[in-house]
């Protein structure tokens, strides 16, 4: 900041804030979608489940009905020897191979669908078991970023307070600086005024000496005052002398 004086490196650390919370949103988001799907699949298990129940309960109703029809037919067949026994006894034992085939194809299917229903119990514990592992690993990633972002946080406002007080270090540099260009600017003012002062001095002594060398070459021109030529003539200078001193006077008062 001190060399590009301006707050850039603030405005990035503000944008860096910005961009972390929008990743922690955005897991959030995330991990809501993930338990929505882990409930969705577990409802679709629970009813696969129903289903699997409701159809071997079925099944289980057509054994018993074939049985009591089984059980119908033998008392039929019973019946039927009593009248015609060797019809009966063939006809008994053609039920009952029939009967005896029918009943190892319905055992072969119950265990066809008990083996089914095992695979399938196996199957959705699988998966229960790696919807909990991944929810696990969704948690301890979520605590890992909440960690980063906390030392982030940290680390960020540890920078803004540096960069806060070399701001205000450096205002008050500024001030300093200020003040001082103030007190130069006076001290220059005055300076300049004083040089002006003895600029117009030197001017005014200047002339004031160019006045009296004037003078003085005057003096000894015209022979006045000390530069007076003889005695005789003393009247006549003296009223020359009143005579130019009259016009001098005139002269300083111009």
């Amino acid at each position: 900041m001190k060399s590009n004086q301006s707050y850039n490196c603030l405005a990035k650390s503000t944008e860096n804030i910005e961009q972390r919370k929008l990743e922690e949103e955005e897991l959030h988001l995330q991990h809501v979608a993930n338990k929505m799907m882990f409930q969705n699949m577990r409802m679709k298990t629970s009813l696969d489940r129903k289903m699997q129940e409701v159809e071997i309960r079925l099944r289980t109703r057509k054994i018993a009905s074939l049985q009591n029809e089984v059980h119908d037919a033998t008392v039929t067949s019973q019946m039927k020897l009593r009248f015609v026994s060797h019809w009966e006894r063939t006809r008994e034992e053609q039920n009952k191979l029939r009967l005896g085939k029918l009943t190892d194809v319905l055992k072969e299917r119950l265990q066809t669908l008990e083996e089914e229903q095992q695979k399938e119990y196996r199957v959705n514990m699988a998966i229960r078991r790696y919807m909990d592992m991944s929810q696990m690993e969704l948690l301890k990633q979520v605590e890992t970023w909440m960690d980063k972002y906390d030392q982030d946080m940290e680390i960020k406002d540890h920078n803004i307070f540096e960069l806060e007080f070399k701001r205000l270090k450096q205002q008050q540099r500024y001030t300093e600086l200020r003040e001082l260009l103030e007190q130069q600017r006076d001290d220059m003012h005055g300076w300049l005024i004083y040089k002006e002062e003895k600029r117009s001095k030197e001017e005014r002594e200047a002339m004031a000496t160019r006045i009296q060398t004037w003078w003085r070459d005057v003096m000894v021109r015209r022979g006045l005052g000390l530069y007076a030529k003889g005695k005789s003539k003393s009247k006549k200078g003296k009223k020359d002398k009143k005579k130019g001193g009259k016009k001098e006077k005139a002269k300083k008062k111009k």
